[in-house]
């Protein structure tokens, strides 16, 4: 079993920022023995995703800190020249990370996979009054939606649109529906913000 210091989790480390959840968990629990050249191609698809001008050093730097002992260099090497090639993407169906896969978790990270595999969706919060109002964090950019505009994929690229000048692709009803579940399930106490019944978010009066 090949050991890191430390428990990796997406919120407290940068290395993982917006990276597939199986990643962040198999970092977290140790790659297998046997399957470290998998995982840093896997490694390699999200580094070539977030660091495309930085892609050899980085797959260098997260060799030496995420692999004891690290892969040889010509190892390392031979993986760069095949995760440059944008036709190589995440093996999802690979049996290590099928097992620890999160799809729809891995959907709403910005160098995730499927429809919003270019998108960054999160930190949802409730503006509860007698019409709740609430605000969703996309790539960095807050909107403020009504309860039909966060229940509607469609209607929130209209507001996606309008709010941060972004246009998401399209994405199927029942899979929105299963991410939007999973922000809810998600919210913390300070995530639900009391306001007077006739104020919204944006402070304007029904």
């Amino acid at each position: 079993m090949v050991v890191i210091d430390k428990p990796v989790t997406a919120k407290k480390n940068e290395d993982f920022k917006g990276a597939p959840p199986c990643l962040v968990t198999l970092a977290s629990q140790g790659f297998p023995e046997g399957s470290r050249n998998m995982a840093l191609f896997q490694l390699g698809i999200y580094l070539r995703e977030r660091f495309p001008e930085k892609l050899e050093e980085k797959l260098d730097y997260y060799n030496s800190k995420y692999f004891k002992p690290p892969l040889p260099s010509r190892e390392v090497l031979t993986i760069f020249k095949q995760v440059e090639d944008k036709k190589y993407f995440y093996r999802c169906e690979e049996p290590m990370f099928k097992t620890v896969c999160e799809k729809i978790k891995c959907q709403s990270q910005k160098f995730g996979v499927g429809n919003s595999a270019t998108n960054e969706i999160m930190g949802l919060k409730k503006w509860v009054s007698d019409n709740p109002v609430y605000e969703l964090t996309h790539n960095g950019k807050v909107i403020i939606l009504t309860v039909d505009q966060l229940s509607s994929h469609s209607e929130y690229r209209k507001q996606c649109i309008a709010q941060a000048n972004e246009s998401p692709r399209p994405m199927a009803p029942a899979i929105w529906a299963d991410m939007v579940d999973a922000l809810l399930k998600n919210m913390q106490e300070d995530d639900f913000i009391q306001l007077p019944g006739e104020v919204t978010a944006k402070g304007s009066v029904f």
